[in-house]
Formats: C-alpha cells, structure tokens, sequence
C-alpha cells in the first residue's frame, strides 16, 4: 500500500487501479445533501465492519502533543495491537518512516483512507476532531464504529466546546460541527477529581479516565531520542541557548483572534531591555494556531535578547531547562508547573480581555503564579527568579491538578487502550437458540 508503512505488521488491503481524490479534493465537489448521505452511510458501514486490533493516532500539524509522546510509547513497548501515527503534514509522514515508525499520510488516495478508518477499533486525539479532519465530515463517521479516546491538550482557564453554546452563534454550521465532533468521544482522560466537571460541561462526556498527560513525562525524565522529531532546536537557537545562564519561556496562548499585550511590539521592547539590563534571553512560542504570525511582524528582528521560536515546535522536552516561564493564560503554565520554577501570568485589562475567559475558577483556587501588569513586568521577574516566594503555592496546585504519577500515564492508557482495542476487534454476534 502507498500509503501507509506495515510496520508492526499492520496491513490494509484494497488498493484501487483508478487513481482516487484526496478526501480534501472530495469535500469541495459534494453538496450539502450528498455530504449528508455520505456521513450517514459511512457511519453506518462503520458500526458494521469488522474492526482489527488497531488504534489511530490523530495529532497536530506538526509532531506534538499528547498523542505524540502516547504513540512514541507504543513504539517503544511494542504493544499486542497495531497502531499508527495518522498525518496531513506529508513532510512528517516521510520523517516518520524514515524512523521506523508506522505513519499514514491522511492527503492521499481517499479510498485507502476510508478503509483504513473503517476498520480500526479505537482512534486516539489531543484536540477536537473536527479539527484533526481538517473540516471533512464524513471521515468522522468512518470511525463511528470505533472506540474515540480524547487526550486532549492540557488543563484550560478557557470555555470549551459545549460551554460556548451561549457565547457564540449555534446557527453557524461550521461551529455545529466543530461541537458535534467534539462531544462524541467515548472515553476523555482527566488529571484531578477536581477538574471532573469542567469536563463533563465541556465535552458531555460520560467515561474519565483519571490519568495525567504523557506530554508531562518528558519534564520529569530525560527524552528518549525519537522524541526529538519535532522538538529540535535549530544551531543557532541552541547556541543562544547555551550561551545564555538566564533563559525565559514566554507562551502567549490563542485568544480566539484577540491579542494579548504579550503578542505586541511594547511587549517585545519590555523584554529586550530587561534582557539587557540583567543578561537574560528570552524564547517566544506562539500557541500552534498562531503559526506564522510572528514571522510576518517585520519588527521581530531588531530584538536581540529575543528569540522567536517557530509555534509548530514542541517544546516539551526542553521545559525543565528554562529559568521561567511566562504567559497569559496558556494550559503550557499548569505543566511548567512540574519544573518547581515559576510561572508569570499577565493580568489582561478589561478592555482587551474576553468577557468570559481566561476563567480561574475552573481550576482550583490557589494564588500559585506571579501576576504581573505592563508595568510591572521587569519588578515581577526579578522577584519571582530571586528566591521564588511562591514555590510551596506552585507545589499545592500541581499536587492538586496531578493526582496520579506523571510517569506513569503513558503506560496506564497503553494497558486502557490495548484492552480497548481488543475488545473493540473482538466483539462477537449473539447468539441466539430458538
């Protein structure tokens, strides 16, 4: 097969001698009815067919996430059940394959695509998947007969999903369906006894399962070498790097279209004199669906004590090297808090902030970070890097959003998800004596 690697002797049959559209190239010829009736028979096949021991992996665009380090672990344990990474980024597809890994490249030959969706028995993700499926219904309905296992992307401040019915248009299509992909995942993965509700209200969702993220081993371990796909710092952000003693993540998160004073050239002059009166550099990470942003502010280049990092990076296994971390509301500052080092957040004004969001009672209540405002950015830092006042609070809250061993998440969702698959491919007809 073209396609996909039969790595872990995962094979799939069917190839077509009549070359077949991309799944891209599809939705743009369909109708809204026949998309319907699409969705509506695929869904239908796919409660039907006979699943084999396979789990699908669904990440970012680039090789990220929850998904990423659950999958790499799977590599590593060579589990009883074939698995593979499932990507649009062809580039990533072929990095991948050269490393032995089994990937599917999602833009190919949609027949392949479909058969290999139908037959798989659990799919898992780390955001919403409607957005894993770039937008294309009727690849959600392929995996109707499979088990969804949401990992999603950290522990949020913001409203999600199913909590945005009353901020924003329920009309609107393309929010429907971002909604309806969303909530129709079976089993979702929560950290804390005390986030529970926060996914239940989000996603609908019944099943929890109560294990931590398996991006977060990678700050409390050293990586393993195929973790470095995707996570590789270029000569020149290295050599930054090492030369500097004081180095200070800065993650600004997505404010749905709205920028934050963290993503503005005052901002950027803050932090370059700061780096100049005190030696520190600076790396900026915009959140993933920031990608490209930063690039096309010319002004980025007359900042020295600045590095721009691409968004697409993953950053994980570089946290624990950090002096500190600053943002203003990014899930990234409830992990950094695994680091013991501290967190800034940004005290958005009223006038630039969301009238819902970022929402601190969602999570537990502990003043665990440093505030900061425009001026008071540089007295902040310096206090917060000199003797870090708020350790103990930073320790409380991760004890309190961490309630399971955060080296042991991937290995717990590996067992989950083998036992899962095989039940999923297992499933026999009744039978009945009459």
């Amino acid at each position: 097969m073209k396609n996909a690697n039969k790595t872990n002797n995962a094979t799939f049959n069917g190839e077509s001698s009549v070359a077949m559209p991309s799944a891209e190239e599809i939705k743009k010829q369909l109708s809204a009815a026949n998309t319907h009736a699409l969705c509506e028979d695929f869904s239908t096949l796919s409660i039907k067919v006979k699943k084999k021991p396979l789990a699908l992996f669904f990440g970012r665009e680039t090789f990220s996430d929850n998904t990423k380090y659950l999958f790499l672990s799977c590599a590593r344990n060579k589990p009883d059940f074939d698995f593979m990474w499932c990507t649009w980024n062809q580039d990533l597809h072929r990095t991948l394959l050269e490393n032995n890994l089994p990937s599917f490249f999602l833009g190919g030959d949609i027949k392949i695509t479909i058969e290999l969706m139908l037959e798989a028995s659990v799919a898992v993700f780390c955001e919403n998947p409607w957005t894993a499926f770039r937008g294309i219904p009727f690849l959600k309905d392929c995996l109707a007969g499979a088990k969804l296992v949401q990992l999603w992307h950290g522990v949020s401040v913001k409203h999600l999903d199913l909590m945005l019915i009353p901020r924003l248009n329920v009309l609107d299509i393309n929010f429907r369906n971002a909604l309806c992909a969303a909530s129709t995942v079976d089993y979702l993965s929560s950290s804390s006894s005390r986030l529970d509700g926060f996914w239940q209200q989000a996603f609908g969702i019944q099943n929890l399962l109560r294990v931590g993220q398996p991006r977060n081993e990678v700050i409390l371990r050293e990586p393993f070498d195929l973790e470095y796909i995707g996570s590789m710092l270029s000569a020149s952000e290295a050599k930054t790097f090492e030369s500097s003693k004081i180095n200070i993540l800065v993650a600004p998160t997505w404010q749905r279209g709205n920028p934050t004073w963290l993503t503005t050239g005052p901002f950027y002059a803050a932090l370059e004199a700061i780096g100049n009166a005190n030696n520190f550099h600076f790396f900026l990470k915009l959140h993933p669906f920031l990608r490209g942003q930063v690039q096309e502010n010319m002004f980025y280049e007359k900042f020295k004590r600045i590095t721009f990092l691409d968004a697409g990076l993953d950053i994980y296994p570089w946290l624990k090297v950090f002096s500190a971390l600053i943002t203003d509301y990014s899930s990234i500052m409830f992990d950094y808090l695994l680091t013991g080092k501290p967190v800034l957040t940004y005290e958005i004004n009223e006038d630039s902030r969301l009238p819902f969001e970022p929402d601190f009672s969602l999570v537990p209540d502990i003043p665990f970070a440093y505030k900061f405002q425009e001026k008071t950015l540089t007295e902040t830092l310096l206090s917060a890097l000199n003797g870090h006042p708020l350790r103990q609070a930073q320790n409380d809250m991760a004890s309190a959003i961490y309630e399971t061993e955060p080296l042991q998440s991937s290995k717990k969702l590996l067992t989950f998800i083998a036992k899962l698959t095989h039940e999923t491919a297992g499933k026999r007809s009744t039978i009945i004596d009459i």
